[in-house]
């Protein structure tokens, strides 16, 4: 039985002491309800200020009983609820403690700002591909309801405010996904972390499409705009209803974690100046590369051949399962 059980049993055996022994006084001696509820309550304090009737011998004798049987109950049930204080404060502490001992420790990760009804998709989707990453949000149910990932960093804080986001490591962090609820918010959290982190890469969460250019001269690095993605998924369900099932597929599927991701390939690689057939890439991770963005221009080269060459600073365009991409890092690693 945990602290909370033993509580409530401990709340309920009060309940039931004080009510048998108010019923017992008005059986035996006849006092009024509030006379006899005072009896109890004095009895099982032990304040002993006097009785609010004389008592009969009959009465005196169950009350030797509601003493030595109520005080057990009452000591159980206060040292229980002073347990669950110093217990629950304790277990906050600690929890504190390896939360940040846990973000210290964090490299080249994510900040999520907000976990609403979009973010909460963000941290699914980073969870799922092992992205390392820091949640923070304002709401205290929100952090409850993160606590369930399984090592994963919550903050409960305002996202805007310097030490909370120092608090998550922005100084070592790679990205930083700004998902308040207003475009103003969103404009000084940007502003406040590229103040304290100017080469972190920023994808912003545009409220009104207006605002858009607002945020990229803020310091995002991208905006989307959650109801023109709706609109593009709902013209992509009525056009090209297959691709978006194949999409849907992909993302869910609970056996494996299948996704589009990119690899860029370092100066001084073992797979630069290589063409894709020499790589093979396919033959060592499993990854299958799907298009080439060329370094400088930005261009892409959509299904590459086996003789198309890899550049320095070239980013590889895969599709397959996450838990492959390691395999590729390495491979093109210095």
């Amino acid at each position: 039985m945990d602290i909370r059980q033993r509580l409530i049993a401990g709340l309920i055996v009060l309940v039931i002491v004080m009510a048998v022994g108010v019923l017992g006084y008005i059986v035996i001696d006849r006092p009024s309800f509030l006379d006899a509820l005072d009896m109890v309550v004095m009895t099982l304090s032990t304040v002993g200020y006097g009785h609010p009737w004389h008592l009969s011998d009959k009465a005196r004798i169950f009350n030797i009983f509601v003493l030595l049987f109520g005080m057990g109950v009452l000591v159980f049930f206060i040292s229980t609820v002073t347990a669950f204080i110093v217990e629950g404060e304790l277990q906050d502490v600690m929890w504190r403690r390896r939360l940040q001992k846990m973000i210290n420790k964090l490299e080249n990760h994510f900040i999520i700002c907000g976990a609403g009804m979009t973010g909460i998709h963000i941290v699914n989707e980073l969870h799922r591909t092992l992205r390392p990453m820091v949640v923070i949000d304002t709401h205290e149910e929100t952090v409850q309801n993160l606590k369930e990932y399984e090592n994963l960093a919550v903050i409960h804080g305002d996202a805007t405010d310097d030490d909370i986001l120092r608090q998550a490591g922005i100084e070592r962090a790679a990205g930083l996904i700004a998902g308040l609820p207003t475009d103003k918010d969103n404009i000084l959290l940007i502003i406040t972390a590229k103040q304290i982190n100017p080469k972190i890469r920023i994808v912003a969460r545009g409220v009104d499409t207006k605002a858009s250019s607002k945020l990229i001269r803020a310091g995002a690095d991208s905006v989307v705009t959650p109801n023109f993605i709706g609109g593009l998924r709902m013209a992509s369900e009525m056009i090209r209803p297959a691709v978006v099932s194949f999409l849907d597929l992909m993302l869910r599927d609970k056996q494996k974690t299948l996704r589009i991701e990119e690899v860029v390939v370092p100066q001084g690689s073992p797979l630069a100046g290589k063409t894709l057939g020499d790589a093979r890439i396919v033959e060592h991770t499993d990854l299958v590369v799907v298009a080439i963005r060329q370094p400088g221009n930005g261009s892409f080269q959509y299904a590459p051949r086996g003789d198309s060459l890899i550049e320095e600073g070239a980013a590889l365009i895969v599709l397959g399962d996450v838990t492959n991409l390691p395999r590729l890092a390495r491979l093109v690693a210095i």
